[in-house]
């Protein structure tokens, strides 16, 4: 298959018929392509050979040509090469091969389309092999911004941005993207290639969301295809818009009339900030600012749309405000009249308006009147309308009903009081609670107040004004009748009477009760059994449960049969395998025996490998590859709040003790403070006992935790009964106390004063009076022996002197 084409000589200027590419002139050719190479490298090699009835050169003349922006070049013409500099002949061109290798590559003198022609000289004509294109790998330069918007831009408004690269070889491609990651659509695109410079052109309408955002120009192509293509953004756009409206709360709002509400509008725009203005539409009250402060009213309830508005335009949004609101109320006084109207809106007019309260309480009409009111006509009263409706479409007459509430709550004092429980039993130290309530608190609500044998039998003193009345630590004074009452401004209701009993000591009540439970059939059962005694005391701190633990002793029984999945060992060929056996036992086994093969297993020892022919034993070690891992946990119970404890631990086996592991120190938490428990006051030191003394005692269920300090720190030196003495204490110069619970030893009163140097002084004088006197003594001993030392010295000096003297007098002489 062949066509025609014009071929325009290079200096002649001759025109030759050109017959393209026929499989019986080629042998081969250069194949389809384009060669990629890269500049100042050996290029490739463009195969083109002839067949041998075209290979005679008298004839035929094999000829590679060039053909590079609109300027075709011959390249050789026969085996005469042109350009020897970035060309070379490879084959025997006596059998009719011409490959072209490109020895240099050069920009300009290299790339292009290549042609092998063969040219008939008897004929005049003229057989093409099908073009190869040479492409040289130059990356392009980075683009450049050339235009963009200079000025603000209104949302909707058309915008042009354009972006250029010079270079490059293969012609880059060139694409825009914008800030949130996404590509342009291909028809707000246009790229052209004017000479060596390739422009692209973005064409697109600018919305509100773009305001500060901007575009990138990517720029690539085959020299930089596995770089990070490069990149130029264009200026930051500045999209005026109108506002963007949001309300808060941003959904419909229920609210109880009379409650305050923050009505918060926000826009965002350019120009910003815009002006805002509230109204409500139904009553067109208007408030200019972006947060309104309402009071919920009935007339409130509505929709209140926000404007705001800019050079550009402006923007609305609506909240829905349903206020919410109790029916009426009224509150008259026992006696008086009330009048109430139902006002109907109705069409057509209500045909029937009936009032109905509590006690099946019925009016017809929309007045209600009661004439005296009294407190047991407190209640909802509901006016009810019916009309009757002629629909068209409808048969017959349709009924509609309205209906409004109102409350009338009677003014009044309170009802008759209640105490529980009706009757109470403490002994010396417990707590008296007593709870007073009434079925009728009056209008409005009354307070309640007591009065007790510690009030002296008046009402409403110190702590005794709530409805719950505790008295802690209780004694013998406050045995006797405790009452109680509700008033308010309009009187006192009926009190009620209660008598506590305050005992001084347990009753000393025995009667001996004996229970069993027998067993028929073999024992199986093993656990904890619990005998429980009671005669309906109320005594809940009396511990009435003892209990014993029952063990069924049993030989050793295996149980992988029974649990099979936790018995189960599997593993691949060559890793450890774990092999548990699940025994049952009561006592539990001394010896565990494993056996494979009938052969017993042993931890270590001496072993004989039967796979192997030699007659020497082989010996096996076990390894420990830390796989095996035992985790044991302790309580410790029993330990002192606010303390501080050092512990160290270290394991032992059949094989002896492990390493002590590192100190650890470990402070336990203070105590919880019950603010209604009773606190100590006043700490003393007793020289005589050498103890503390604790004022006032303790309950008989709580204990004296102390406090001791010797600086900044404060620790616990343990928790003593009432009938323990403080004493044998460590040492410290401050000394705290507080009573705890025995039952919950967390559960504590609030901390005493603390009881400093006068603790320490008792002690210090005990020690250094003795002493000081000790020392006295022995100063005085030490004076009196000197004086009587000084006093025998003298004399005997002054016999001396006199005899001396009298030898002198008779020398004299």
């Amino acid at each position: 298959m062949s066509y025609l084409r014009l071929f325009l000589g290079n200096k002649n200027m001759l025109f030759f018929p050109v017959c393209v590419e026929n499989s019986e002139v080629f042998a081969n050719t250069p194949g389809t392509g384009p060669y990629y190479v890269k500049p100042r490298s050996a290029g490739p090699t463009l195969k083109c050979s002839v067949r041998s009835e075209y290979s005679d050169p008298t004839r035929y003349q094999v000829q590679w040509q060039r053909y590079n922006k609109g300027d075709l070049r011959y390249v050789s013409i026969g085996n005469q090469l042109h350009d020897s500099t970035h060309f070379e002949l490879i084959g025997d061109v006596s059998k009719g091969v011409y490959d072209l290798r490109l020895k240099d590559v050069n920009t300009d003198s290299v790339i292009g389309s290549y042609y092998c022609t063969v040219l008939d000289r008897q004929e005049t004509q003229q057989y093409q092999a099908d073009p190869i294109e040479v492409i040289a790998l130059v990356p392009p330069s980075d683009p450049v911004i050339t235009e963009s918007p200079s000025q603000a831009v209104t949302a909707g408004d058309s915008v042009t941005f354009k972006c250029s690269s010079t270079g490059g070889s293969p012609p880059p491609m060139m694409s825009w993207t914008f800030l949130n990651g996404s590509t342009a659509d291909e028809r707000h695109v246009n790229t052209q290639l004017k000479g060596s410079t390739s422009e692209s052109i973005l064409h697109f309408r600018v919305r509100s969301e773009d305001n500060g955002a901007y575009v990138v120009c990517t720029v690539t192509n085959k020299a930089i295809e596995f770089e990070q293509p490069r990149e130029a953004r264009t200026p930051r756009l500045n999209v005026l818009f109108k506002p963007r409206v949001r309300v808060s709360p941003d959904q419909d709002l229920a609210i109880e009339a009379g409650h305050h509400i923050d009505l918060v509008c926000d826009a965002d725009s350019n120009p910003y900030p815009p002006s805002y203005e509230w109204r409500h539409l139904a009553l067109g009250e208007v408030y200019a600012a972006s947060k309104w402060t309402v009071i919920a009213s009935r007339n409130m309830s509505g929709d209140f749309e926000c404007r705001a508005a800019n050079s550009v335009g402006e923007g609305s949004a609506i909240l829905t405000l349903n206020v919410q609101y109790a029916p009426s109320r009224y509150n008259p006084r026992e006696g008086e009249r009330v009048q109430i109207e139902c006002s109907v809106d109705a069409n057509p007019q209500a045909v029937d308006v009936k009032w109905s309260g509590p006690q099946g309480f019925i009016s017809d009409g929309p007045l209600l009147v009661l004439k005296s009111v009294s407190r047991e006509q407190t209640g909802n009263y509901t006016c009810t309308a019916t009309n009757y409706l002629s629909i068209y479409g409808e048969t017959g007459s349709q009924t509609r009903t309205g209906s409004a509430t109102t409350i009338i709550d009677v003014q009044r004092p309170p009802g008759h009081a209640d105490i529980s429980p009706p009757r109470l039993n403490v002994i010396v130290g417990g707590t008296i609670t007593l709870t007073c309530s009434t079925p009728d608190p009056g209008s409005p609500a009354g307070n309640f107040k007591w009065a007790s044998p510690s009030s002296g039998g008046l009402f409403g003193t110190r702590e005794h004004d709530h409805a719950q009345l505790t008295v802690r630590n209780a004694q013998l004074a406050d045995n006797g009748r405790y009452r109680c009452r509700a008033d308010n401004i309009h009187g006192e209701g009926k009190e009620a009477v209660v008598d506590v009993t305050v005992s001084l000591y347990k009753p000393n009540i025995s009667k001996m009760s004996t229970a069993s439970l027998p067993y028929i059939h073999p024992m199986f059962w093993k656990g904890n059994y619990s005998c429980r005694a009671t005669n309906g005391a109320d005594q809940k701190s009396v511990d009435n449960t003892s209990w014993t633990v029952m063990r069924v002793n049993h030989g050793p029984v295996v149980l992988n049969q029974r649990f099979p999945e936790e018995g189960l060992a599997a593993a691949d060929i060559g890793t450890m395998a774990q092999l548990r056996c699940i025994i049952s036992a009561r006592p539990e086994p001394k010896t565990v025996n494993w056996v494979y093969n009938s052969i017993p297993i042993e931890e270590n020892g001496r072993c004989a490998c039967r796979r192997f022919t030699k007659a020497w034993p082989h010996y096996f070690f076990i390894q420990d590859d830390g796989t095996a891992s035992w985790y044991l946990s302790f309580n410790l119970t029993g330990l002192n709040p606010l303390s501080s404890y050092y512990l160290r631990i270290r394991a032992k086996n059949k094989k002896g003790f492990s390493e002590f592991s590192p100190l650890v120190i470990a402070t336990t938490n203070d105590v919880t403070e019950d603010p209604n428990m009773l606190a100590p006051s006043f700490l003393s030191f007793d020289l005589m006992r050498k103890s503390i003394v604790v004022e006032p005692r303790p309950p008989p269920d709580d204990c004296t935790l102390l406090y001791v300090s010797s600086g900044d720190t404060w620790r616990s030196a343990g928790c003593f009964s009432q009938d323990q003495p403080i004493s044998d204490l460590v040492g410290g110069a401050f000394f705290r106390a507080r009573f705890c619970s025995r039952e919950h030893a967390l559960r504590c009163s609030k901390m005493s004063h603390i009881l400093g140097n006068s603790i320490g002084s008792p002690w210090r004088l005990a020690l250094v009076v003795p002493a000081a006197v000790l020392a006295l003594l022995v100063i005085i001993v030490c004076v009196l022996l000197v004086v009587c030392c000084r006093s025998r010295s003298p004399s005997k000096g002054n016999k001396k002197r006199y005899a001396m003297s009298y030898q002198l007098i008779v020398i004299s002489k």
